[in-house]
């Protein structure tokens, strides 16, 4: 293999890398809102107040 194949496997590669970790970040936001969603529907369903209770807008309810 020459040098120029090398660049080009590294470059494609680190591509590939760069979109798995920019897919796993969005991944784990949307959970994380997602869980204050929920807690927020479970709270209206026990009809009090919420978890906000915990913190600003519950962020620390899960810790």
């Amino acid at each position: 293999m020459d040098t120029q194949t090398l660049i080009s496997l590294a470059i494609e590669i680190g591509k590939i890398v760069l979109i798995a970790v920019i897919l796993l970040m969005f991944m784990l936001v949307a959970v994380l809102y997602l869980v204050l969603k929920l807690r927020w529907v479970i709270a209206r369903i026990q009809s009090r107040l919420g978890p906000n209770r915990t913190g600003p807008w519950g962020v620390k309810a899960s810790a």
